[in-house]
C-alpha cells in the first residue's frame, strides 16, 4: 500500500528528488538573466500567508506543482480575482489536495498528508478531503485555464509543440504561424482543455497550441497551452507542458520564439495593472451551444452509436473495426466525470417490438483501466444514471449493462453518459429476456395479537387468508381486520 503521510523531518538521499534542476532551474536562470525582478516563495509561505500574492504584480508557478492545500488554492484564486496576473510554467498543477499536519513534537506543517482516496481519509470536513481537486467540485481548469491530461514515462518521449491561434498578441514578434512547431518540449506531463469541466470566468480565452501527444498507455491526446483574461483584468497563462522551461534555457532545446512568447506574457503582466483589456479578435466560445436535435429512432433492436444524438464532449471517432465505420467517444484528455452529468451523453433510440424485460448490450472498446466505463439510463431512469464498467479490450466486444429494464413495446431512449474519457462505443443492442418482472411486494410484518380483553365485540381471530389460484381475487375472499366489513352490492362482481 502507498504511504499517506510524508514527514519533512526525514533524511534526504543524495539531493532528494532532484527535480529542481529539471524544471525550475532553467526558468529561473532565464528570468534572472533577462532582468526580471523576482521574489522567491515556497508552498509553505503561500499556505501560511495567503494574502502575500496581493503584494505583487504577478504570481508564477514553476515546475511540478501538483499538490496544493486549500489555503494555497484559495490564495491564488483570490489573487487572480483581485487583479494579480498568474502564469503556470509547467503542467499537472493543483491536481491533488494536500493537508499539512504537525510532527510528533507539535512543530506545525512538518507532515504532508495525501490519502488520494476519500473513503479512507478520516477528515471530518469534506472540503478538506485529500482527493483530486476536480472531484471536490473545484477543477483546476477553472483557475489555470487547462488541466492535467496525461503523462509519458520519460522526457525522452517528448513531442513537438504545435502553434495555434498565432494571431494572438502572445505570439507578437515570434514569426509563428498556425501549425509551426517547437521540437520536443511537450511532455513528460501535459495539460489540455477539457470540455467536460467549466472554463474560468473570462473576458477572452484562447488555446495557444494543439500538440499531439502519445501517453504512457499508448493513447494519443491533444495537449494545449492557454491564455485568458479574468473579469478582474488579470491575465492567466498556462504552458501546459513540463518542458516549457527547456526552450528558455537548456542546451539543445533553446528556442528564440518561445523566449519571445514568454517575454510577451511577462511584459503584458507588467504593463496591465488589473485593467480589463478587450481581445482585439475574439477567438470564439469554446463551449458549444446545445441544439435541439431530434433523435431518429431505429426500427430494430440494434442501433449504431453514431445514429444517436451527441451532447457535450461526445464526438464521432472514425474506426475501420467498428460495425458502421464509426464509433462515439469522449476523446482521451477531454476529462472524466465520476458523478453522472447529462450534459455529456449520447441518446440512442431503439424500438422494442414487445413489452417485457430486456438486456442492454454495448459493443465497446476500452483501451485501459482509465478508459473503461460509462453511465447508462433508459428513458431517463434511474434518475441517477448507473455506472457501467466494460471489459478492457483492443477490439469492440459485447458488454452487458447492469440494467435489465422492463419496458413497453415501442420507442425507447438509451442514454450513455460520460464517465471515463477514451471509452469507445460502437453500437447498442436490446435483447429480450422475457415478460416484465413486477416488483415483489414487501411482506407485511406479522405481529403477535394482543391478549383480548373481554368485550361485547368479539375478539378478532387469526384467520388465515385463502390464496386465489389465479391473478384475480374477490376482495371478500381476503381476511378483514379492524373496521373493514362486508356489504351487499349487486353491482360488485362477487
Amino acid at each position: 500500500p502507498s504511504a499517506v503521510k510524508v514527514s519533512f523531518n526525514r533524511p534526504y538521499a543524495n539531493n532528494g528528488a532532484g527535480d529542481f534542476f529539471k524544471w525550475e532551474y532553467n526558468l529561473l536562470r532565464w528570468l534572472e538573466k533577462e532582468g526580471y525582478d523576482l521574489v522567491y516563495s515556497t508552498d509553505f509561505d503561500l499556505h501560511n500567508n495567503p494574502s502575500r500574492p496581493l503584494d505583487f504584480t504577478a504570481f508564477l508557478s514553476a515546475g511540478h506543482d501538483e499538490y496544493w492545500t486549500k489555503p494555497m488554492y484559495d490564495a491564488v484564486e483570490n489573487a487572480r480575482d483581485a487583479g494579480v496576473h498568474l502564469a503556470f510554467f509547467g503542467a499537472n498543477h493543483i491536481y491533488w489536495q494536500a493537508r499539512l499536519e504537525p510532527d510528533s513534537n507539535g512543530n506545525p506543517d512538518r507532515t504532508m498528508v495525501v490519502y488520494k482516496n476519500g473513503d479512507i481519509d478520516p477528515v471530518s470536513d469534506p472540503a478538506l478531503t485529500t482527493i483530486k481537486w476536480r472531484d471536490l467540485g473545484r477543477p483546476e481548469q477553472e483557475l489555470i485555464g487547462i488541466q492535467y491530461a496525461s503523462y509519458n514515462d520519460s522526457s525522452n518521449n517528448n513531442t513537438n509543440y504545435v502553434v495555434a491561434n498565432s494571431n494572438n498578441w502572445i505570439y507578437n514578434g515570434t514569426g509563428f504561424a498556425d501549425g509551426d512547431s517547437v521540437t520536443n518540449i511537450v511532455g513528460y506531463e501535459v495539460d489540455s482543455y477539457q470540455p467536460v469541466y467549466p472554463l474560468p470566468a473570462n473576458l477572452n480565452y484562447s488555446l495557444l497550441s494543439n500538440s499531439s501527444f502519445i501517453d504512457a498507455d499508448g493513447a494519443t491526446i491533444v495537449a494545449n497551452s492557454s491564455i485568458y483574461q479574468a473579469p478582474s483584468g488579470a491575465w492567466v497563462f498556462a504552458a501546459g507542458t513540463m518542458s516549457w522551461s527547456w526552450a528558455l534555457d537548456r542546451v539543445g532545446y533553446t528556442d528564440a520564439r518561445i523566449q519571445q512568447t514568454t517575454h510577451n506574457v511577462l511584459n503584458q503582466f507588467l504593463s496591465s495593472q488589473g485593467t480589463p483589456t478587450p481581445s482585439p479578435t475574439p477567438d470564439g466560445t469554446l463551449t458549444p451551444t446545445p441544439t435541439a436535435t431530434p433523435v431518429i429512432c431505429n426500427s430494430g433492436l440494434t442501433a449504431e452509436a453514431e445514429s444517436g444524438v451527441l451532447h457535450g464532449a461526445f464526438t464521432l471517432f472514425p474506426s475501420s473495426t467498428a460495425s458502421g465505420g464509426q464509433a462515439v467517444v469522449v476523446p482521451e484528455g477531454a476529462g472524466s466525470l465520476y458523478e453522472p452529468n447529462t450534459a455529456h451523453r449520447v441518446d440512442i433510440c431503439i424500438t422494442a417490438p414487445n413489452s417485457g424485460q430486456y438486456r442492454i448490450v454495448a459493443w465497446s472498446l476500452a483501451p485501459d483501466g482509465g478508459s473503461d466505463s460509462f453511465y447508462v439510463q433508459v428513458d431517463g431512469l434511474p434518475a441517477i444514471a448507473e455506472k457501467w464498467t466494460v471489459a478492457n479490450s483492443t477490439t469492440y466486444v459485447a458488454n452487458n449493462a447492469p440494467l435489465t429494464p422492463s419496458i413497453e413495446a415501442g420507442q425507447h431512449i438509451v442514454s450513455i453518459l460520460l464517465r471515463e474519457d477514451g471509452t469507445r462505443l460502437d453500437r447498442i443492442e436490446l435483447q429480450y429476456i422475457g415478460p416484465s418482472v413486477s416488483p415483489t411486494a414487501t411482506p407485511t410484518p406479522t405481529t403477535t395479537p394482543p391478549t383480548p380483553t373481554p368485550s361485547p365485540t368479539a375478539a378478532p381471530t387469526n384467520t388465515p387468508s385463502p390464496c386465489s389460484p389465479g391473478l384475480q381475487i374477490e376482495a371478500e375472499a381476503a381476511t378483514l381486520h379492524g373496521g373493514f366489513t362486508l356489504i351487499s352490492d349487486a353491482a360488485a362482481s362477487g
